[in-house]
């Protein structure tokens, strides 16, 4: 038999842990102690340099044996800013790589609670002055969502003004009404004594009158609308005018955004529904200038009765160097839900689960949870919540429609 011979001409593969056959040429099993290089070729590894003993506070050398448990990790900030870092127990060390000094570390409220892990339960990210350090053992969770109480407010709006012309709220069972002058007709309301159609008699007599209801029922007029509160829930309904349309009546939810009064009071928030479909509704508030009532605008808001967003005490931690050399271990302050509900901004999917590595990704922050990948909105590390419930309809009706255009395209 002839003799089979083989050359390799580098081993600049790396490391493979394929089998042999698979394996292309210049990859290896093993590479101990060795560096492949593309320019120099397969190097031996550099040594390293004995810099100085790690010293415990009190100035003492601290014995090999005393963190052989820790997660050890660097922070190389730049060429005058470089630490090692060990996490053990419930305790965070620092010590400089320049001069061996050990560093100050200061503790959050609540902070350490989260340490509770060994070397292999920690994974590390640095982003410039702040080391995100998360715990693989520790579960996801949300806050608690608050208590609202629907059906309990309402808004009654004005919107026309006609001769002749009854306007009437009805609140469970008792129903109040106003009729305008009608110079056609004897005047047959008692309370009836102007001879003009006025919007304002019209509102502050519906008013007097709500609030005349009893039962914890409330009215307060603001601009051209009534405010209707009550203490537990109740029905309502309205209508005027020749039309029956001339007042009407929303309690929790709105068609759309045009039927917003432009005077509310301040917290007041509507549904915004759009249309049957839950993916298109979105939520507003109002802001009143004074901060009771009166002018101010609506804004984008989170449904009242969803969890405001993530459990801090379980999301991945920080250790921020501080401006002085100190640093600090501390829960970092995760951006809340302000928009949306469950399905139009639900929950990351890290949520329920561990979080198992960190990443940074085009300006953003990333963590690996089972077979999911969650990132950050860009520049907003800390932020895993859309900001607008209804851009992300929009982005969801735009993807759609290119779609359909793609398919419709490639039918015909």
């Amino acid at each position: 038999m002839a003799a089979v011979t083989q050359r390799t001409p580098n081993f600049l593969g790396g490391v493979s842990q394929q089998t042999d056959d698979l394996k292309l040429p210049g990859q290896l099993r093993v590479c101990s102690n060795a560096y492949p290089d593309p320019t120099f070729g397969l190097t031996k590894r550099p040594g390293g340099k004995f810099a100085f003993e790690l010293k415990d506070g009190s100035g003492n050398v601290i014995a090999p044996a005393t963190y052989n448990n820790g997660c050890w990790f660097s922070i190389f900030r730049d060429t005058t800013e470089q630490y090692i870092v060990v996490i053990s127990g419930a305790t965070i060390n620092v010590w400089s790589l320049i001069d061996g000094s050990r560093k100050t570390v200061t503790y959050g409220s609540g902070a350490t609670s989260y340490l509770t892990g060994t070397k292999d339960d920690y994974e590390t990210l640095t982003i410039n002055d702040y080391t995100f350090i998360t715990n693989k053992n520790v579960v996801v969770t949300t806050q608690a969502a608050p208590t609202y109480n629907f059906g309990r407010r309402a808004t009654v709006k004005l919107v026309d003004v006609e001769y002749g012309s009854k306007y009437e709220v009805t609140v469970n069972a008792t129903t109040v009404s106003y009729t305008t002058f009608n110079a056609e007709a004897t005047i047959t309301s008692p309370s009836q004594t102007e001879n003009t159609v006025n919007a304002d008699a019209i509102l502050n007599a519906l008013t007097t009158s709500i609030n005349g209801i009893g039962g914890g029922i409330t009215a307060t007029r603001i601009g051209s609308t009534i405010e209707v509160a009550g203490t537990s829930a109740f029905t309502i309904t309205a209508k005027g005018g020749r039309d029956k349309e001339g007042l009407v009546v929303y309690q929790d939810g709105i068609e759309n955004i045009s039927k917003l009064p432009s005077q509310s009071k301040h917290g007041r928030i509507f549904n915004v529904t759009n249309s049957t479909g839950n993916e298109d509704d979105y939520y507003v508030i109002f802001v009143a200038e004074n901060g009771v009532s009166g002018n101010g605008y609506w804004e984008e808001t989170v449904k009242p009765d969803v969890s405001p967003g993530l459990t801090a005490a379980t999301m991945p931690h920080q250790l921020i160097r501080n401006l002085d050399g100190t640093f600090t271990f501390q829960r970092a302050t995760w951006e809340p839900r302000l928009v949306g509900d469950d399905d139009t901004n639900s929950h990351p999917s890290f949520v329920g689960s561990t979080i198992q590595q960190l990443f940074f990704y085009n300006n953003r922050l990333g963590f690996l949870t089972d077979e999911n990948v969650s990132l950050s909105q860009a520049g907003d590390y800390l932020n895993f919540y859309n900001t607008s419930a209804l851009q992300r309809f929009m982005q969801l009706y735009l993807y759609l429609r290119a779609c359909c255009c793609l398919v419709g395209h490639s039918s015909s």
